[in-house]
């Protein structure tokens, strides 16, 4: 398959086009003779000198006795057929089909040289760049109009943001290294300068893997340039959790995330970087070519010790270092000239919170009140200005934004990307997972014709190991159905016009195949092309997965993957995007997902979308609603993305504040992961000096609106803060005084106690309403049971309304609560207990009376059963058991039980509850402590979560607080 010139790939998207246009006038399905092609429609969409040979020789286009049909039409139809035998019925009950369009960048038409010289960079600069970006055996050779514009924007300095934008593959993540280079020059100009100038962040590791393997080639290009000149090098570091900590001469080495070596020609796992400490200091070599790349600081040791010029790393890392006092962590970005966030999607709602406070920092870090320039990269954002504006918490006008159709339209850029989405639902009775399943298996066999890839996005790692085992264990194993679910398709009876017929798809050299020839095939190459992609794998394993996908000849064709491929791996060939069920929570992720197809030429520019839609309400209503399908389709059409900023964001972010300040005047935060608290003297001396620092620590104006009510909130959460701090320090000084009394263990005697006493209530109101269905029943047998359910009530209540009274009490610290409700209840509930009749008077009531009632009026109780269709042995078990947990004779009778658990509550009354609470979180902490025994005590983030008992988050990883629900049953 050769790669197609623009006009016959135009010519290929206009077949698409007309073949939509028939789909739609034709009942919006590709059954009818009519939605294929006649010749003469056919040759009115050929561009250019682009003849029907070609596109059938490519086998893009396939003739039928009805007419022609692309492949990616042809496709479709089988899918809306598919099923496991011809009888059945499809497993696709609705589906609907719609073409997005947008512009394909028009790479090489600008020359990056008069660019950068243009925007003021120095002809010996510029030169150092554009060698960097395109000598050697680089594949560029100038930038596309929206490259240019976005660069031209970001060296003006009068910008203090960019939003860049673009689909995927419209060349972002060059478009930003570039001025990181720059930056990087300009730091060598300036003597003694051992500071990070670019911090590039990423929200996921995979992802700077992806970036550094690009970054660095160039990064070695321009470092060969300045060592011939006798310049020193531009260093650069990765910073995030998988980064060794340090390596020792006698340890042995290991993988540099992976990364090819970007001098040695060989193509080959010997080539992948390594690091080792031979030398007695960590570095980074090739085992191939052993060329040794000095500028590549390897550990967090290395880059601690001498920053590097262009840092590569994450927002949650960032965060880690900024809050740390080990070395110089806390001064460690106090020289940034530019911060890039790639994928700033990902930073929107409670993670974009947070980061709005650490750009906050950042910005302030600042030599001399000099900011840092921010580059937001998405291809996400349907409200790029906006939210660029408040997630940095710059002015609007300082915010600059390259639109880039509207530049791409300017430029006169003719060439698109075609992503044609299909929309599919199972039957009612059938299921998505199995939809899926039939779908891989029709997906990939068109893949392989093509020497196509194609992605099936599962958002479960569970999911994916149950349908891939499914697949590769069962389906197309020679122990399990020996692929016969492809084999009945490719081999069967039905012709190729037959859409059960999956013949077309079939692979040239397989076309003339036997059964069990191809049968053959199916259980191994095929089966095996199949593969899985998530963060269950490690480093390795998933890098061998990744090339040997993007390979021209590699085995892996599709993979079932997680969101770890959603963006930024750079990925060749793919032409299709199965997803499976909308992904949790936002519809961008789609829109992200399906525009990596279609990119390459080889697949015509056209990208396939295939969603599966659940039969769940909220996944059914896209189905039917095309304006909630568009969603799906176009940035444009996504709700404005939003930054969250509640109090408890906030208040966590002024400790974070007070900790930075902290770390910077040399004062230990037990925030770096590695030196914990240890004991309780050490936490008390810490609380007070960290009291201190937040009291004296304020949120900048631009984040707490004095004016508004959430300001209030802010105060009132801080407030609660540092009181509950000065509560435990107050309390730890006087902790002696300290009674054993437990507040928790009465908090669960009584909530015990509640629930037992409704299963009682239960029963008894049951009894009193089955016998108040006897009209004759005389009132003297009915008050008993009537008095009896209204303690039962009354008791139920108190000791509810006790638990609540004990939990607020303790909540608050305030005893007095526990005295008022001492002194208006205990004599009621005392009261409401000794009204409960023993169990031998309610059996009196039962067998000496109500029987001998029965008996006189209806003759027998089957009589009465029958009559009113009653049950009296039930009934005479819940009148009994009702009462019987207030037997004297019991060990667990409910008066003795209620009257202890007054007793506590009186202990209780008469405690410091301050001095209580302190004693009580100290044990939580040496608990806590006792965990941590092999990191040498316990960090700051879980200390406070315990001593504070979660009532306010925090999280050095933004995941959102998880709401508490407190279930409760019927009530009676």
């Amino acid at each position: 398959m050769t790669t197609p010139n623009s006009e016959t790939i135009k010519s290929y998207q206009a077949i698409l086009q007309y073949e939509e246009s028939l789909y739609r006038n034709h009942g919006e399905s590709l059954s009818p003779e009519e939605t294929y092609l006649t010749e003469e429609e056919l040759t009115d969409c050929l561009v250019g000198a682009t003849s029907p040979a070609d596109l059938l020789d490519d086998d893009m286009l396939l003739k039928f006795d009805a007419g022609y049909r692309s492949s990616h039409f042809d496709l479709l139809h089988r899918l809306s057929n598919i099923r496991n035998q011809h009888e059945n019925d499809p497993l696709v009950f609705e589906s609907d089909i719609s073409i997005e369009t947008e512009k394909v960048p028009d790479f090489g038409e600008r020359d990056l040289h008069d660019l950068l010289c243009g925007a003021g960079v120095s002809n010996e600069k510029a030169d150092l760049i554009t060698y960097a970006v395109e000598g050697g055996d680089a594949e560029i050779d100038g930038l596309s109009s929206h490259q240019a514009a976005a660069i031209k924007k970001i060296l003006d300095e009068r910008n203090e943001c960019l939003t860049l934008d673009g689909p995927t593959a419209s060349g972002k993540s060059l478009t930003f290294s570039i001025p990181s280079f720059k930056h990087a020059l300009d730091s060598l100009d300036q003597e003694g300068r051992t500071q990070t100038s670019s911090l590039l962040l990423y929200p996921r590791q995979a992802l700077i893997r992806d970036q550094l393997s690009t970054l660095l080639p160039r990064l070695d290009r321009l470092n060969n340039r300045l060592e011939e000149a006798g310049d020193p090098p531009i260093s650069v570091g990765v910073d995030h959790g998988d980064t060794p900590k340090d390596l020792s001469s006698d340890e042995e080495e290991e993988s540099f995330f992976g990364i090819t070596c970007p001098r040695c020609d060989q193509e080959s796992d010997d080539n992948d970087l390594i690091i080792d400490a031979v030398t007695g200091v960590p570095q980074v070599r090739c085992p191939a070519c052993e060329e040794t790349f000095e500028y590549i600081l390897p550990t967090k040791r290395s880059i601690a010790e001498e920053p590097p010029t262009i840092l590569l790393s994450t927002v949650w890392s960032v965060y880690h270092r900024l809050r740390s006092s080990r070395g110089d962590n806390a001064t460690r970005y106090d020289d940034l000239e530019y911060i890039v966030l790639d994928e700033a999607h990902i930073y929107t709602n409670y993670v974009g919170g947070h980061v709005q406070y650490i750009l906050q920092l950042l910005k302030e870090a600042g030599s001399e009140g000099e900011i840092p320039q921010f580059v937001l990269s998405s291809a996400t954002l349907s409200n790029p200005v906006e939210f660029a504006k408040n997630l940095t918490t710059l002015d609007r006008g300082k915010v600059a934004h390259v639109d880039y159709s509207e530049v791409l339209e300017a430029a006169g850029v003719e060439d698109e990307r075609h992503l044609v989405h299909y929309y599919v639902l199972p039957p009612p009775n059938r299921s998505v997972e199995t939809l899926n399943e039939a779908m891989v298996q029709c997906l990939n066999l068109w893949c392989t014709k093509r020497n196509y890839r194609a992605l099936n996005f599962i958002d479960s790692i569970a999911e994916i190991n149950r349908q891939y085992s499914y697949i590769a264990k069962y389906i197309l194993s020679p122990s399990g159905n020996r692929g016969e679910e492809v084999i009945r398709h490719t081999h069967s009876e039905y012709d190729q016009d037959d859409p059960f017929s999956w013949e077309p798809l079939l692979p040239t050299e397989w076309e003339e195949s036997n059964r069990g020839e191809f049968q053959d095939y199916t259980m191994n190459a095929f089966a095996d092309s199949i593969g899985t992609h998530t963060s269950e794998l490690h480093d390795l394993e998933r890098n061998q997965i990744e090339d040997s996908f993007n390979a021209a000849d590699g085995g892996k064709r599709l993979l079932l993957s997680t969101s770890t491929l959603e963006m930024g791996v750079d990925l060749n060939s793919v032409a299709a995007v199965l997803q499976y069920k909308l992904p949790p929570g936002k519809n961008e992720g789609v829109i992200q997902r399906i525009g990596r197809a279609g990119r390459n030429p080889d697949t015509y520019r056209v990208g396939l979308g295939i969603i599966e839609f659940s039969s769940s309400p909220s996944s059914m209503m896209y189905m039917f609603d095309e304006e909630l399908r568009q969603e799906l389709e176009n940035v444009s059409n996504l709700s404005p993305s939003q930054i969250g900023n509640s109090a408890s964001i906030q208040v966590q972010h002024v400790l974070s504040r007070a900790l930075h300040r902290m770390a910077r005047e040399g004062h230990e935060t037990y925030a770096d992961g590695i030196d914990g608290l240890q004991s309780k003297d050490e936490l008390i001396e810490f609380l007070k000096q960290l009291v201190d620092y937040v009291e004296a620590t304020e949120l900048p104006a631009s984040f707490v609106d004095p004016e508004s009510t959430r300001r209030e909130t802010f105060e009132r959460q801080r407030e609660e803060f540092l009181a509950q701090l000065r509560t435990i320090i107050s309390g730890y000084e006087t902790t002696e005084d300290a009674s054993d009394i437990d507040p928790e263990r009465i908090l669960t005697k009584s909530q015990r106690y509640y629930d037992e006493l409704r299963q009682v209530r239960r029963k008894l109101e049951s009894v009193r309403r089955d016998l108040e269905a006897l009209p004759e029943l005389p009132d003297e047998y009915m008050e008993p049971i009537k008095g009896t359910a209204e303690s039962l009530r009354t008791i139920t209540h108190l000791v509810n309304d006790l638990e609540e009274t004990v939990r607020h009490a303790w909540y608050t610290r305030d005893p007095g609560q526990l005295q008022q409700w001492v002194a208006e209840n205990e004599e009621d509930l005392r009261e409401a207990i000794e009204q409960v009749p023993e169990r031998s008077e309610m059996h009196d009531l039962l067998f000496m009376d109500l029987m001998v009632w029965v008996s006189g009026e209806y003759g027998s109780t089957a009589e009465l059963e029958e009559k009113y269709n009653l049950h009296m042995d039930q009934i005479t078990e819940n009148l009994t058991n009702s009462v019987q947990r207030f037997e004297p004779k019991r060990e667990d009778n409910f008066k003795s039980e209620i009257e202890s658990l007054l007793d506590e509550v009186k202990e209780l009354q008469r405690q410091n509850l301050e001095v209580l609470a302190a004693t009580h979180v100290l044990s939580r902490f040496e608990e806590l402590v006792s965990e941590y025994q092999r990191a040498r005590g316990a960090h700051l983030f879980p200390v406070l979560n315990t001593i504070l008992q979660n009532s306010i988050h925090f999280t050095g990883t933004f995941e959102a607080p998880q709401p508490e629900f407190e279930m409760e049953g019927d009530t009676v």
